[in-house]
């Protein structure tokens, strides 16, 4: 769950902070967590990937191949591209 989203439901930082602590929410990205459990599937970190990068970032390289099955590979680095709106330059993110 995104950080964003976690606020949009009404949720405050504070909160936010407290269920961190308590082991409630696990930081897996810059303002990505996992809920109830620090363990998440290869989808779930890819979308904790996605919200880090913010909206209309997109698996791409070999992270979109594998999730379309293109490729049968395990994707090492999750791969992302987003807009240029989003960041000072355009190109791909990796995530180790």
């Amino acid at each position: 769950m995104g950080h964003d989203q976690l606020l949009a439901l009404g949720l405050s930082r504070a909160w936010i902070r407290h269920a961190v602590n308590s082991g409630r929410l696990h930081p897996r990205w810059p303002r990505a967590y996992a809920v109830g459990r620090a363990e998440l599937s290869r989808e779930g970190e890819w979308t904790a990937a996605l919200l880090t990068c913010g909206p209309g970032a997109v698996l791409s390289h070999l992270s979109a191949a594998v999730l379309w099955r293109i490729c049968p590979l395990e994707a090492g680095e999750i791969e992302v591209t987003v807009a240029a709106a989003r960041r000072q330059h355009d190109g791909e993110v990796l995530i180790p």
